[in-house]
């Protein structure tokens, strides 16, 4: 995966030995979504339907310190879904390319796919 920041391509070993920045990232992305108050509605795109978050969960998430209330809601809402997608990294076997369901630009941004080679 291309790195904007560091100008450079990141190997499958190097996304996997940043899982907790990822972790870290992903939170404090939530955190920074649910404390910003120009926001009438809190509505994230996922796999399938958009999906509004509840008033009691965007005060929870605003200062959250991990995500299992966050995973735990997701599962439920996807899991009725005929199409789930759960994030996570992703490789085929003995292929090349690699992607990762979850964060690809610096924004909350949940629901996309991002595939690169590694």
């Amino acid at each position: 995966m291309y790195c904007v920041e560091e100008e450079r391509t990141l190997t499958s070993g190097e996304l996997e030995q940043n899982i907790d920045k990822f972790v870290d990232f992903s939170l404090e992305s939530l955190n920074r979504f649910c404390n910003n108050k120009e926001y009438q509605n809190y509505i994230l795109t996922l796999a399938l339907w958009p999906y509004t978050l509840p008033k009691d969960k965007v005060a929870d998430w605003k200062n959250c310190t991990d995500l299992a209330d966050f995973e735990q809601t997701l599962h439920a809402v996807q899991s009725r879904d005929v199409y789930y997608a759960k994030p996570r990294l992703l490789q085929k076997s003995g292929a090349a390319e690699m992607g990762t369901y979850g964060n690809c630009k610096q924004e909350v941004v949940f629901h996309k796919l991002c595939i690169f080679d590694t």
